[in-house]
């Protein structure tokens, strides 16, 4: 193998076990917010991207023109280039982060999502009063930052905006309501957090967010003794570690030595089936091997073509079922066979409903663990 290729071989192993973040900021903020977040999960060997939204960290009135789609923009130009690195990216949002995290799951492939403080109604009557004050003065001054804990308040006060351009924040509370439309798309694992003395985004938001989205693997955690700046308040320590191992434990879930595990243990029940004679037929040819699957390579959408096409080509059932009658087994002997199968799921589902519940004392025997 020349240099060139060993070069290549080790690249490509590298980006199968690396796991990355991509680490967005609020309104008006910088990644600096991000910056304690960004050095735990860097210690906890994540790759992290901590990325400036357009019109932050320069003159505050060149942020004035920019708005939504400009933001959203930028996170998915950063995430295709985390990917290149990334086999596993999970997107970490705070606040207006949060919102353009959720936005962009929506449409482009992540592992997962941790979403702080993010908006989605905000308060009543909001959106109608700052369109009103953007066309009476487009600066206003910026209150401090809505952090509890006094020393930190202290360190982060010493670089932020003294003006605030209202247009942005128009931006934002126009595209809402589509952001509320689009949660039900999203199925990827989610951790929301929400803080229940927040003075910016109320902590119903997060609520409403785990509602309507339509992950089936969500988790709400609520925060109390932190305002909206969770990230550097009294509860920092737990959402970085919470984070953290949202992380670790969803990017081990996706790997492809876990689906590797999986599809041995199928290959080997059937086979052991096949031997006690349970089966006529053995049936570990017919699970998939898994070689090289990528995340990246499984489509967002199938079209009913696809799938019909995909189920007549790959599926292991339809296979073999015809492989039996390529070789002479006939129509009724399969439904013999089918019949007998459905049997036997139906006696084992029936005798785990009549099993008594186990003994608590039972969950520490004979245990399990992956090395």
């Amino acid at each position: 193998m020349s240099t060139t290729e060993s070069s290549q071989s080790h690249s490509r192993v590298l980006r199968q076990t690396a796991i990355g973040a991509l680490l967005i900021h609020g309104l008006n903020g910088t990644p600096e917010e991000m910056a304690e977040m960004e050095t735990f999960l860097q210690a906890n060997g994540i790759i992290t991207e901590n990325i400036l939204l357009p019109g932050h960290g320069v003159p505050v009135r060149e942020m004035a023109s920019l708005g939504w789609e400009d933001w959203a923009n930028a996170v998915r130009r950063e995430l295709r280039l985390l990917k290149q690195r990334c086999e596993y990216v999970f997107l970490v949002g705070h606040s207006l982060g949060g919102a353009l995290a959720l936005h962009v799951a929506a449409h482009e492939e992540v592992t997962g999502i941790v979403t702080m403080c993010a908006p989605l109604h905000m308060y009543p009557g909001l959106k109608r009063l700052v369109g009103i004050v953007s066309r009476i003065n487009p600066m206003l001054p910026r209150l401090h930052d809505d952090v509890r804990d006094p020393g930190a308040r202290r360190r982060y006060n010493r670089n932020v905006y003294r003006l605030a351009p209202v247009a942005p924040v128009y931006s934002m509370l126009q595209f809402l309501p589509q952001l509320r439309g689009e949660l039900p798309r999203i199925t990827v694992p989610i951790l929301i957090m929400t803080a229940i003395n927040d003075h910016v985004v109320p902590a119903r938001d997060g609520r409403e967010i785990y509602r309507l989205i339509g992950s089936h693997d969500k988790h709400l955690l609520t925060l109390h003794r932190s305002y909206h700046m969770i990230m550097m308040d009294h509860d920092r320590e737990e959402v970085f570690a919470k984070t953290s191992a949202f992380i670790l434990r969803h990017a081990q879930t996706m790997s492809c030595r876990r689906a590797q595990l999986m599809t041995t243990a199928f290959r080997s029940f059937f086979r052991f089936l096949f031997q006690k004679g349970e089966l006529q037929v053995d049936l570990a040819a017919s699970v998939p091997r898994v070689a090289d699957w990528r995340l990246s390579t499984v489509p967002k959408h199938l079209t009913r073509e696809e799938v019909n096409r995909v189920r007549a080509e790959h599926d292991p059932i339809d296979q073999a079922r015809q492989r039996l009658l390529d070789g002479g087994t006939t129509e009724a002997a399969l439904k013999e066979i089918d019949g007998a199968v459905r049997g036997l799921v139906a006696e084992a589902a029936q005798f785990a409903q009549d099993c008594p519940e186990p003994d608590p004392a039972e969950l520490w025997t004979d245990v399990w663990a992956e090395a």
